[in-house]
């Protein structure tokens, strides 16, 4: 019976440690196209000219 406790336990760590590591190829395709929307976002603001203001006191 202890053999088979320790079978399972093991089969279950490995499970978690493999769930862990794989990923859903949805959340994959979101944060893909998080980033190149957030690339683009920050083209957009780093291009952007900022008039120079000076202000007399």
């Amino acid at each position: 019976m202890t053999e088979f406790l320790k079978a399972n336990e093991a089969l279950v760590q490995k499970q978690e440690i493999s769930s862990i590591i794989q990923s859903h190829p949805q959340a994959y395709y979101i944060s893909r196209r998080f980033s190149e929307l957030l690339d683009k976002y920050e083209s957009v603001i780093y291009s952007t000219v900022i008039p120079d203001n000076t202000f007399e006191y």
